[in-house]
C-alpha cells in the first residue's frame, strides 16, 4: 500500500493572507545571444523583459537578475531594473551629481586588462510590491558614462581573442503570496 505524508500542501493560489508566504508562480526570461550598447542614456536591454500578473494586490513579486557584462576600458556601465514604464525599483539614493542605480562596473585598465578578457557578472534581488493585480513588466536597462566608450551583454570586449566567451542573461520574477 503506498502512502503520502507531508508537512502541507499550498493551493496554486498560495496560502490564505496571514498564512506565510509561497510562490504563486515563477516567471523567466533567458538572454543568451549578445548585445552592446554605446548609448550615454538609458536604453532597454532588448530580451531581458519579463511580465508578471499578480493574483492578489497584497501579494509581492521577487525579481532576480543575473546579468553577464563587460565594459570597455575606462568607463562605467550603469544597469537599472524597472518597471515597464522606466522607473526604477532598486537603486541608490537620489544625490545631486551622482546616478542611482541597481548595479555599476567601471574598468579602469586599458583594453588588455581582466575586464577585456574576463567575465564582470552582476546580481540583482528585489522584493517588489506592485500593489496590484494588472500585469507588471520588470526589465533591464543601461547605459555607459563617456561618449564613445562601448559596454556587452554575454560576451567579452575582446570577442576575437583566444580568450572570447559566451554568458547568459536571466531575469526571473516570482509571485509571492501575501
Amino acid at each position: 500500500m503506498s502512502q503520502l505524508k507531508v508537512n502541507s500542501i499550498i493551493p496554486v493560489a498560495g496560502v490564505p493572507t496571514g498564512g506565510g508566504g509561497g510562490f504563486t508562480q515563477v516567471i523567466q526570461t533567458l538572454k543568451s545571444d549578445t548585445a552592446s550598447t554605446t548609448s550615454t542614456s538609458f536604453t532597454d536591454i532588448s530580451g531581458t523583459s519579463v511580465s508578471i500578473t499578480p493574483s492578489s494586490s497584497s501579494n509581492k513579486v521577487l525579481v532576480i537578475a543575473f546579468i553577464g557584462q563587460f565594459v570597455q576600458a575606462t568607463d562605467m556601465l550603469y544597469i537599472a531594473l524597472t518597471t515597464g514604464d522606466g522607473t526604477g525599483i532598486i537603486q541608490g539614493d537620489t544625490v545631486s551629481g551622482k546616478e542611482s542605480v541597481a548595479t555599476a562596473t567601471y574598468h579602469g585598465g586599458s583594453d588588455t586588462g581582466e575586464a577585456y578578457f574576463g567575465a564582470n557578472p552582476a546580481t540583482i534581488v528585489m522584493l517588489h510590491s506592485p500593489n496590484t493585480t494588472s500585469a507588471v513588466t520588470y526589465k533591464l536597462r543601461w547605459r555607459v558614462n563617456n561618449n564613445g566608450s562601448s559596454a556587452y551583454l554575454n560576451r567579452n570586449v575582446n570577442d576575437n581573442s583566444q580568450y572570447a566567451v559566451r554568458t547568459a542573461t536571466t531575469v526571473t520574477a516570482m509571485e509571492v503570496s501575501a
